[in-house]
C-alpha cells in the first residue's frame, strides 16, 4: 500500500493567503478601469490575511508541537514562523514608503504589487522548506520576481543595465547552487535535511569527500550570493543604484530575509554534525564581507551605493552568528529583523527625495535636506545611526548580541574585526548627516504622504523602541526559539 503523505494547510496558510492576494490583485489590473481605487483594499487585506494565518500557525505550534508534512518537503515550528513575521513586516514597511511607486506606474501597478506577494511566497517557502528542491523552488520563485522588479516601469539605461546584471548573476547563482544539491544528492542519496544530517551523522561515505565537499561549498556559495556577502556581492551596488527607489529596498530585505533563513536551517538540521569543518569558511566570508563592505562604503559618493556596501556588511554581521553553529538564533533574528525595516525606510526616504522610479542617489542631493525637510532628515539620521550600532538604538542591540555569542563560540577574533569595521563605518553612516544638517543645498523638497509618514514613523518607533527597551521582543523570541 502506498503511504498517503500528509497534507496540512495550516502549514502554508501565508503563502496561501499571499498567493491568492496576488491573483487577485492581476484580476483586477486587467478587468476593472477602477484598479487603482481597490488595489490599496487588496493589499491590505492580503496583509492582514497573511497576519492572520500566522497567527493560526503559531496557535497550531502552541498546540501540537512542530509538524512535518507534504512528504517531509515543509516543517511548521516556531523559527519559520519568526521569520514569516519578519518578512510580512517588511512587506507591510515596504508597501506604505513605496505606494507612490505602484501608482505611479499606471496600469502597471498592479503587476509591481503581485510580485511583491509572489517573491515573498518564494523566500517564505524557503523558511519553512526541509527539502532541497523546495528551497530551490522558493529561491527562484522569489528571485524571479524581483529580477522583474528591478526593471519594472524603467526606461533608464542605468536601470536596465541593473535588471540585466542582477537577472544574469541571479541566474549563474541559482545554477551553482542547484549544482551542489546535485552533488550532495549524489554523496548522500537524499535531498531531505533530515536525511542529509542522517548521512553525515554516520561513519559510512558512499562517496568521496571531495564530492560532498564541492556539493555543500556550492550550495552555501548560492545562498551567499542572495545574501551579497562578498567575495559574491558585485551585483548588489548597481542594483541598488539602478534599480527603482520605491522598490529596492524590498528587493535587499526579502532576498536577505529568505537566504538567512535557509544558512539558519543548515547549520541547525543537515550540516549540524560537521559544523566545524562549516565554521571557519563561513568566518573567514563574514569577515571579509564586513571589511570590505565597511571600506568600499566610506569611498562611495551615491547614498544608493553607500548602503549596499553597508548591506555586504551587515551581510557578514549575520553570518557571525550563524558560524556560532546557530546556538545564536535568536540573536540572528533580532539583527535580520531590525535591520531590513530600517533598510526599506531609508529607501523609502530616497524614494522620497529622489522620486519613487529613479535611479541613483548622490550624496550632494541630500545637502541642506534638515532645513527642507526636518522630519525625514531627522529619520534617515536615526535609520544612520541604527545601522551604525548606535547605543539606544536595535541595531546596538543586535551588535551586541551577534558579538556576545560569537565571543562566547571561540571566534573572539572575528568579533575584533566587526568591532574595529563598526567603528569605521561611522564615518560613511555620520557623513550622509553631516550634508543634510550643516552643509548648504538647493534640491528637491520632498512631499511626505500620509502612507510614507506612518511607514516612517513605524520604523523610526521600533528603530528607537527595541533600543531602549529590547527585552519584549527578546523575550518573545527566547519563548518562541529557546
Amino acid at each position: 500500500m502506498v503511504e498517503t503523505p500528509e497534507i496540512s494547510l495550516v502549514a502554508i496558510l501565508p503563502e496561501l493567503a499571499l498567493t491568492v492576494g496576488a491573483v487577485v490583485v492581476l484580476m483586477v489590473a486587467v478587468s476593472s478601469r477602477r484598479a487603482a481605487t481597490y488595489l490599496p483594499w487588496i493589499a491590505g487585506l492580503t496583509v492582514a490575511a497573511t497576519g492572520a494565518g500566522l497567527i493560526a500557525q503559531y496557535n497550531d505550534v502552541a498546540a501540537n508541537g512542530f509538524s512535518v508534512s507534504y512528504a517531509g518537503m515543509i516543517v511548521l515550528d516556531n523559527q519559520g514562523i519568526v521569520i514569516r513575521t519578519v518578512m510580512l513586516a517588511a512587506i507591510a514597511v515596504a508597501l506604505l514608503v513605496g505606494w507612490r511607486y505602484v501608482t505611479g506606474l499606471g496600469t502597471r501597478g498592479g503587476e509591481a504589487l503581485s510580485l511583491v506577494f509572489l517573491s515573498a511566497v518564494g523566500f517564505m517557502l524557503m523558511a519553512s522548506s526541509i527539502h532541497f528542491m523546495l528551497l530551490f523552488l522558493g529561491l527562484e520563485v522569489g528571485s524571479i520576481s524581483l529580477y522583474v522588479l528591478a526593471a519594472l516601469g524603467q526606461r533608464a539605461k542605468r536601470a536596465d543595465e541593473a535588471a540585466m546584471k542582477y537577472f544574469l548573476l541571479g541566474s549563474v547563482a541559482s545554477a551553482i547552487f542547484l549544482y551542489g544539491v546535485a552533488l550532495l544528492y549524489a554523496g548522500t542519496g537524499s535531498l531531505t535535511y533530515l536525511g542529509v544530517f542522517e548521512f553525515f551523522s554516520g561513519d559510512t561515505l558512499v562517496f568521496s569527500d571531495g564530492l560532498l565537499s564541492a556539493g555543500v561549498a556550492l550550495l552555501f556559495v548560492g545562498l551567499l550570493f542572495k545574501i551579497a556577502a562578498a567575495p559574491f556581492h558585485s551585483w548588489a551596488p548597481d542594483v541598488y543604484q539602478g534599480a527603482p527607489a520605491g522598490i529596492v529596498g524590498y528587493m535587499g530585505a526579502a532576498a536577505k530575509i529568505g537566504a538567512i533563513a535557509a544558512l539558519l536551517r543548515f547549520v541547525q538540521v543537515p550540516f549540524q554534525s560537521v559544523i566545524e569543518s562549516i565554521q571557519v569558511p563561513l568566518a573567514a566570508v563574514a569577515a571579509f564581507s564586513v571589511v570590505l563592505g565597511t571600506l568600499y562604503a566610506i569611498v562611495q559618493q551615491d547614498l544608493r551605493r553607500v548602503l549596499a556596501y553597508s548591506g555586504v556588511s551587515h551581510a557578514g554581521f549575520l553570518l557571525m552568528g550563524i558560524a556560532t553553529g546557530g546556538v545564536a538564533e535568536v540573536q540572528v533574528l533580532f539583527y535580520l529583523a531590525t535591520y531590513v525595516l530600517v533598510l526599506v525606510g531609508a529607501f523609502g526616504i530616497v524614494s522620497l527625495l529622489e522620486g519613487s522610479g529613479s535611479a541613483g542617489s548622490p550624496i550632494e542631493n541630500w545637502k541642506g535636506l534638515g532645513r527642507r525637510s526636518p522630519f525625514l532628515a531627522w529619520s534617515l539620521t536615526v535609520f544612520m545611526l541604527g545601522m551604525a550600532g548606535m547605543p539606544a538604538t536595535a541595531g546596538f542591540i543586535g551588535k551586541f548580541g551577534i558579538f556576545t555569542r560569537a565571543w562566547s563560540g571561540d571566534l573572539e577574533w572575528l568579533v575584533i574585526v566587526g568591532l574595529l569595521a563598526s567603528v569605521a563605518a561611522f564615518f560613511f553612516y555620520l557623513r550622509v548627516v553631516v550634508a543634510m544638517f550643516f552643509e548648504d543645498g538647493d534640491g528637491k523638497t520632498p512631499k511626505l504622504g500620509w502612507p510614507a509618514g506612518i511607514g516612517i514613523g513605524l520604523t523610526l518607533v521600533i528603530t528607537v523602541g527595541l533600543g531602549l527597551y529590547p527585552t519584549p521582543l527578546l523575550d518573545v523570541l527566547t519563548a518562541a526559539l529557546g
